[in-house]
């Protein structure tokens, strides 16, 4: 996890073990093909753009702190940030 979040492991475990628990949560299955997802020019950027493909494959928005997938070209319309309008 990013420093940037300033959430160690342990709370960052436990704030999924809390989602996890709850009756509204949804696990979906990890069935996308690579061929599908979004092209993106960094490495770094896969794992997003596996989860951006997830979402749109199954009429989702993924929820992220992270500032600057909300505002990649690739990822706008099925990403925002829960916190920023």
């Amino acid at each position: 996890m990013s420093p940037a979040y300033r959430a160690s492991y342990e709370m960052a475990s436990e704030v999924l073990s809390f989602i996890k628990s709850r009756k509204e949560a949804e696990f979906l299955a990890c069935d996308v093909e690579t061929k599908n997802m979004p092209k993106v020019k960094r490495y770094k950027d896969t794992t997003d753009s596996y989860l951006i493909e997830l979402a749109r494959q199954h009429a989702l928005l993924l929820a992220t702190l992270d500032e600057r997938l909300v505002e990649a070209t690739w990822a706008r319309d099925y990403a925002f940030h829960p916190f920023i309008d």
